[in-house]
């Protein structure tokens, strides 16, 4: 069974995710994102990457295509959540960044850790290659 987000992190999520889908036959699990990313969203956030973990599903797929801003410690969160799926097999990546935010995470050096690709089909493409090479 699912665990559950509390209420607090379910409205959180309301507000800030726009879809959440499967892709890759669900293989990848992809969250389009919207808003201003700042302290109310960290800990809904945290809580639907761990339970996506707790559900064995180590792909994921953000898009920030509505991303207005988002706070440096959510990229820590992200860069540690990224780490265990890569441990576990998987992978976390980042698509449909705005100039402003693209040119955030690589004054940071946020690039060289993670995945940033310019849509989502040019992730799920890396994805499936990723996946084919694993089998």
């Amino acid at each position: 069974m699912a665990p559950t987000l509390s209420e607090e992190d379910q409205r959180a999520l309301q507000q800030f995710v726009i879809s959440d889908e499967d892709a890759l036959e669900g293989a990848v699990r992809h969250f389009k994102l919207r808003g201003q990313l700042k302290h109310d969203f960290l800990s809904a956030f945290t809580a639907l990457i761990d339970r996506e973990f707790e559900q064995g599903r180590f792909r994921i797929l953000l898009g920030f295509h509505k991303v207005e801003s988002i706070l440096s410690s959510h990229l820590g969160i992200l860069w540690q959540r990224c780490q265990i799926s890569r441990q576990n097999g998987g992978d976390i990546k980042v698509c449909e960044l705005s100039d402003t935010l693209h040119e955030a995470f690589t004054r940071v050096g946020f690039h060289r850790l993670i995945s940033i690709q310019d849509d989502a089909q040019s992730a799920l493409n890396l994805f499936q290659k990723e996946i084919s090479a694993q089998e």
